[in-house]
């Protein structure tokens, strides 16, 4: 990618799943964290971008998207 197209500075946030086996499938967990974001994205006061429950609900949409994902 041109550098000229990316963000300055980094944001420095980090977010995703975290996926363990579990006795009856997988435990997923969703993470974030915005605690070392640069200064300037953290006085700009823009994170967290999506609240909470908009983060949970992805859960949702990845369960939804495993279960019905057809086998190999």
């Amino acid at each position: 990618m041109d550098d000229s197209r990316k963000i300055r500075p980094q944001i420095g946030h980090v977010y995703g799943y975290r996926l363990e086996p579990a006795d009856d499938g997988t435990l997923v967990t969703s993470y974030y964290d915005w605690s070392n974001i640069d200064p300037t994205w953290k006085d700009a006061n823009i994170f967290p971008v999506i609240s909470e429950g908009a983060l949970r609900a992805t859960l949702g949409i990845l369960a939804r998207t495993a279960t019905t994902a057809s086998p190999d």
